[in-house]
């Protein structure tokens, strides 16, 4: 309820409309129509989105407030946001309050909203209806002029100049109240689009905090706000093995997900890269709060289908009842119970089942893990020169797991020492294999910080690589920021690796603590640029700085650059300009297998095709690298089989063109017999494919 000396919102127009008179004595007809609108649910859904509730603290509304009061000479201004029963101010001057209620039928505000048009009411106390409002009988509103907020298909509210005496409005405060109203709206689109995540749709973090901080302050006492906090595991290992595109799939999957389990008045939120939130409304108790976060959790666990590959979704959860004091405090509690899972395998609705941990242990003794290498290309030359190696399970009846699938447990669990040897093991002789038939890549192999935990680490990487004789100046280990820094025994460690004949890289670099000084301390051969600031090449300066500044250091310091996650021509172009050595990406191709990709290098380059990547210019007439996809209909055209049955083929593996279309044999004969560009006379065509010697295999 309102206080005698605090105004009922209200809206402005260039004239008043006698047919509004006539409505709004016509008690039925007011019935109907205001109420219609002002309880449209889209409407309301709208507002409740917005997140437009009480005193903001919004600059730029309270800058339009302060304005169109001391242009017009008005006491009292208010943005005024409409509800059936309640009218909210995010900004005001001279109220002194956050909100007000008044009688059905004599709101201005309300009237505005109704009739889509701004009001002007010179003379409030004689006018036949708002003569009536109590704050108008309470001689507080003399006059007043409101023009409405439309945001969207809805009208939300006004913005509305008041005075205390009856008094005329001019033209020109009636054109300034209309003007500073569009810049309300737009303003608030701002606001929302600052509040909202714009791949999901959801809410982000500071929209959470303030709609958190708005429940702890409309709590009763002894009552709780209940968080939950739920991360999706394995999500930068899903966007470097299948690329962000599908990562960002996989996240507006779970968001819907989320979104459809809770309920609407819970508010939902993105609030980080791979995390979401939901604040609970009305939790009942704790078991209340409890149910309707496994609720949730189960809802969003699953199979979900990412470009054509089988993904199973994972999440680690956490959830607080907390009688916090501040949002932040809330969410930090959420968050540290989600962390805890790691440590507290108890933590209900958390623990991974035993079952799990011995599949996942029988797998790796039982040879159902395999290795899918990822070419690096020489910037210069177009050539690859080496491999990043990514470890799969190819699940009996799941079939190919991502290592965002068991990467997780196997750390969780201990396991991951055990699966780290067998990368390590599988990875050096393969580069063996390699080597013994002149094939020399080198082979990049992952430690995990687990596997660096242990002080003798080092000894025992080498007593792995002893016994199979790989060739050690083809070995690189990759090892993250954070690894080195967390291990105080890293250094020594590394230095005794490299002392071997091992190289090693620096994954991920600027994802961590980015401080160079650490890359004098330790032995590093090679600076491996993250992905995040690869994908802003060209389009952010900050990212272009950065990469600049990383190829300025590792010049500076000896050292060798890769580039991560390079997925368009315009980012290779950037890389090579800026004096990056090489890269890796699906710009190229997606991670093969061994002979998958002996087949993919020997059809780029035996073909006379050459790989993005290579300076100076391309001969006349070359072209993109063959795709894996293209190299299995070649070796399928070249054994014989028919157009039809290679697209047959295809389309049953789930297989699809580069536009995302179904294999036809259009689209097979293309690839065979792709359109020969224009050549003057003396220009040859390309010679047709060669016959590869490899069978057919499978290239995931």
């Amino acid at each position: 309820m309102t206080a005698l000396n605090e105004p009922a919102a209200v809206d402005v127009s260039t004239e008043w409309d006698t047919a509004v008179l006539d409505a709004l004595d016509d008690p039925a007809c007011d019935d109907c129509e205001t109420g219609y609108l002002l309880n449209d649910p889209e409407r309301l859904a709208t507002i409740d989105r917005l997140g437009l509730h009480g005193h903001l603290g919004d600059p730029h509304l309270d800058a339009i407030v302060a304005t169109v009061a001391a242009v017009c000479d008005v006491p009292l201004a208010v943005v005024n946001i409409v509800t059936p029963d309640l009218q909210t101010y995010p900004a005001e001057l001279g109220v002194g309050s956050c909100s007000t209620a008044v009688p059905d039928g004599l709101s201005f505000c309300a009237e505005v909203v109704r009739t889509r048009k701004g009001l002007v009411v010179a003379d409030a106390p004689s006018h036949p209806v708002y003569g009536a409002n109590p704050l108008v009988v309470a001689g507080v509103i003399g006059a007043y002029a409101g023009e409405p907020l439309v945001y969207g298909e809805h009208v939300i509210g006004t913005l509305s100049i008041f005075d205390s005496v009856p008094r005329e409005f001019t033209t020109s405060d009636l054109d300034l109240l209309r003007a500073q109203a569009q810049l309300v709206t737009a303003a608030v689109r701002l606001r929302a689009l600052e509040a909202w995540d714009p791949l999901t749709g959801l809410g982000n973090r500071p929209m959470l905090l303030e709609r958190a901080e708005r429940a702890l302050l409309e709590r009763t006492d002894g009552q709780a706000v209940a968080l939950l906090v739920l991360d999706v595991i394995g999500m930068r290992d899903l966007n470097a093995t299948m690329g962000t595109p599908a990562g960002d799939l996989l996240l507006k999957d779970v968001a819907g997900r989320i979104r459809g389990a809770c309920g609407p008045a819970d508010s939902v939120a993105r609030i980080g890269g791979d995390e979401f939130a939901v604040l609970l409304d009305h939790v009942a108790s704790g078991d209340d709060a409890r149910a309707r976060a496994a609720s949730i959790c189960a809802a969003v666990r699953g199979h979900v289908e990412v470009q054509g590959v089988s993904l199973v979704v994972d999440i680690r959860w956490g959830l607080t009842t907390s009688h916090a004091v501040t949002a932040d405090e809330l969410l930090v509690a959420a968050e540290r119970a989600a962390f805890e899972v790691l440590t507290a395998p108890d933590q209900t609705g958390t623990q991974q089942p035993l079952d799990d941990v011995a599949e996942l242990a029988a797998a790796i003794d039982n040879g159902e893990l395999v290795l899918h290498y990822h070419p690096v290309v020489e910037l210069s030359t177009g050539t690859v020169t080496g491999v990043e190696a990514l470890v799969r399970w190819q699940h009996p009846t799941r079939g190919l797991l991502m290592p965002l699938h068991f990467i997780p447990l196997a750390e969780a669990s201990g396991l991951i020492v055990q699966l780290g040897d067998w990368v390590l093991r599988t990875g050096a002789a393969q580069a063996h294999e390699w080597a013994s038939r002149g094939l020399l890549l080198d082979v990049a192999i992952n430690l995990s910080p687990l596997q660096m935990a242990a002080p003798s680490f080092a000894d025992h990487c080498l007593a792995v690589l002893a016994p199979i004789e790989a060739p050690v100046e083809r070995i690189v280990l990759e090892v993250t920021e954070s690894a080195l820094l967390d291990q105080p025994h890293a250094r020594e460690g590394l230095i005794k690796v490299r002392r071997s004949g091992v190289r090693l890289a620096l994954d991920d670099f600027g994802t961590g603590y980015s401080s160079f000084s650490y890359l004098r301390q330790f032995p590093i051969d090679t600076i491996k640029i993250d992905r995040s600031f690869v994908s802003g090449l060209g389009e952010n300066a900050d990212d272009d700085a950065i990469v600049a500044s990383v190829v300025g250091l590792a010049r500076n310091t000896g050292k060798s650059i890769i580039a991560e996650g390079v997925e368009t021509t315009g980012q290779l172009l950037h890389l090579r300009n800026l004096g990056v050595d090489a890269a890796q990406g699906f710009l190229w191709t997606r991670p093969l297998p061994a002979d998958g990709l002996e087949r993919w290098i020997e059809a780029n380059q035996q073909a006379g095709w050459a790989l993005p990547g290579a300076s100076p210019s391309l001969p006349p007439g070359s072209r993109r690298p063959f795709s894996p996809d293209e190299v299995e209909i070649l070796q399928m055209h070249v054994e014989g089989a028919s157009l039809h049955t290679i697209a047959a083929a295809l389309n049953g593996a789930g297989s699809r063109t580069s536009v995302g279309m179904r294999w036809h044999a259009r689209s097979v004969a293309q690839v065979i017999s792709p359109p020969v560009p224009l050549r003057r006379p003396h220009q040859a065509s390309h010679p047709p494919p060669r016959e590869l010697k490899r069978p057919i295999a499978s290239t995931g």
